[in-house]
């Protein structure tokens, strides 16, 4: 069934939001941020407020895209049931732009996963760092030499007998005494050991005298990819760049990959820039905002799934503790076996306190799916046709009409 939203002619009360002073505000053409998104960035609100800020500037138009783009992000979430595995899988709209903050954080594990595969089928076993003499070059004029001194360097006869490929990450940071832009290269490679000496007296002849290198033996697989991949996304401290580096960055590194192969290893790619994510198509999704809402009017069936969704993923249970602190109360406190029995009662579930990680994940995992089931059932069969109305919670931006 379509649950439809009939006005009511008596207006919620406007939420005013307490003033902070240390809390950025964004661009007035970017100030519509949902409450949801609120919660989602509140941690990261002035590097993305500063860097949303900086992209909106009307020389710059060409920006100005990007700029929208991250700031829908975190506007519509949902849940759905996984029908292969039989796990209920939450959704939230990224933006996937690599200087989100919120969205960075997601690539660079995923990205750790891809790199992690790769050495394991691969056999890269060892690292190596190229770096250059910093230059008030324009910050895209200097990663253009960078990639065109390390192709230099692939060609030589020395790398082609000891190395058969690899991957390289491009970090960009900025020298805080100097003010100068510093791009540089962190490669696994596979093949034979490289010596550094060898390596940097071969780096010197083509950069022209750029000679500081490093070479190294992987230790750990996770630890390498971890470490290579939180690189990935965006330049270090945003929050204590310039609008005018901020802009720079974002000109140097549109449209580049930040993560390449190379040689041996050409085909594999892992992931760099993430697509916008769209929203699941199944017929077992339910948006947050419904479930909310339902829930408010007092029908159990909705609470208890909202409890059991808020328990598993806490940012939802901070976002739902905001809205009706009445129907969970604090996150991380909630009722461990009863939820079932509560439906049957008509009931809601009560709240009790216990360890954040006394129950297993299965075990939660099983009683969202319970509970999902009940919910649906209920919705498909019209069971909450008496919700007349809906109270709007600002995290429909991106769904696609499914309740």
């Amino acid at each position: 069934m379509n649950l439809q939203c009939v006005p009511k002619t008596r207006k919620r009360p406007v939420r005013r939001e307490r003033h902070d002073p240390s809390r950025l505000k964004l661009h007035h053409d970017l100030a519509r941020q949902t409450r949801l998104q609120n919660v989602i960035h509140d941690h990261h609100w002035n590097a993305r407020a500063k860097t949303l800020n900086a992209l909106m500037d009307p020389e710059y138009p060409g920006l100005r895209a990007a700029a929208g783009r991250m700031s829908e992000c975190g506007s519509g979430a949902s849940f759905y049931i996984d029908p292969e595995k039989g796990r209920v899988r939450p959704w939230i709209y990224r933006c996937g732009h690599r200087l989100c903050p919120f969205c960075s954080k997601a690539r660079s594990a995923s990205t750790a996963q891809d790199l992690m595969d790769l050495m394991a089928i691969h056999g890269t076993e060892r690292t190596m760092i190229l770096t250059m003499r910093s230059t008030d070059e324009p910050l895209a004029d200097q990663v253009k030499t960078l990639l065109k001194n390390f192709k230099r360097l692939r060609a030589r006869k020395c790398w082609k007998s000891k190395v058969e490929g690899g991957v390289y990450v491009l970090e960009i940071t900025l020298n805080k005494r100097t003010n100068l832009w510093h791009p540089h290269l962190h490669i696994l490679v596979k093949g034979e050991y490289y010596p550094q000496k060898v390596l940097a007296a071969d780096w010197s002849d083509i950069t022209g005298g750029s000679n500081v290198v490093w070479v190294s033996k992987v230790r750990t697989h996770e630890g390498q990819a971890r470490e290579m991949a939180k690189y990935i996304g965006k330049p270090q401290r945003v929050a204590e760049l310039t609008p005018a580096q901020i802009r720079e960055y974002a000109i140097a590194s549109k449209s580049m990959r930040m993560i390449q192969t190379f040689g041996t290893l050409h085909n594999a790619r892992p992931r760099d820039e993430d697509p916008v994510e769209e929203a699941p198509r199944t017929d077992q999704r339910v948006r947050l905002s419904t479930v909310l809402h339902i829930a408010k009017a007092g029908y159990p069936e909705a609470v208890v799934l909202l409890t059991w969704l808020c328990r598993r993923y806490k940012i939802f249970g901070q976002y739902v503790f905001n809205e009706a602190p009445h129907l969970i109360g604090n996150p991380g406190t909630y009722d461990r076996d009863a939820h079932m029995l509560a439906i049957v009662r008509g009931e809601a579930p009560p709240i009790q306190k216990y360890e954040p990680d006394a129950m297993p994940e299965r075990d939660l995992e099983r009683h969202i799916c319970e509970a999902f089931t009940v919910y649906k059932d209920a919705l498909d069969d019209g069971y909450f046709d008496t919700v007349y109305y809906y109270y709007n919670t600002g995290t429909e931006g991106h769904d696609d009409g499914n309740l």
